[in-house]
């Protein structure tokens, strides 16, 4: 059985901080939060932005409190994240220049 009072009002869950809205406990062996947040990629035509609820497993996924050490470490994962995103970005943009390139020298010669 999961500890509730170790449970925070919000959850870091694959990066990212999700509002823990319940938990369910069905029997003494299972747990499971209900998490959401709102969506960083929709919203609807009248300007309502969608809520992104999951139920994940509280003894097989991975979560972490929201308390004041887990914030900074995430905030130095997600900084290193975007590092690492736009050094491939740029990466890529060699990569995709060398190959038309290869297409100009085509077209010139």
């Amino acid at each position: 059985m999961i500890l509730k009072e170790k449970l925070t009002k919000k959850i870091w869950y694959q990066n990212e901080l999700w509002k823990l809205e319940k938990v369910f406990s069905p029997n003494k062996f299972d747990d499971y939060l209900l998490l959401s947040h709102p969506s960083k990629s929709e919203i609807h035509s009248e300007g309502i932005i969608p809520v992104i609820m999951i139920l994940i497993d509280a003894h097989n996924d991975t979560f972490y409190p929201n308390i004041e050490k887990v914030r900074k470490t995430m905030k130095v994962i997600n900084q290193l994240n975007d590092q690492r995103e736009k050094l491939i970005s740029k990466h890529q943009r060699y990569l995709t220049d060398q190959w038309l390139s290869c297409f100009r020298l085509i077209d010139e010669g």
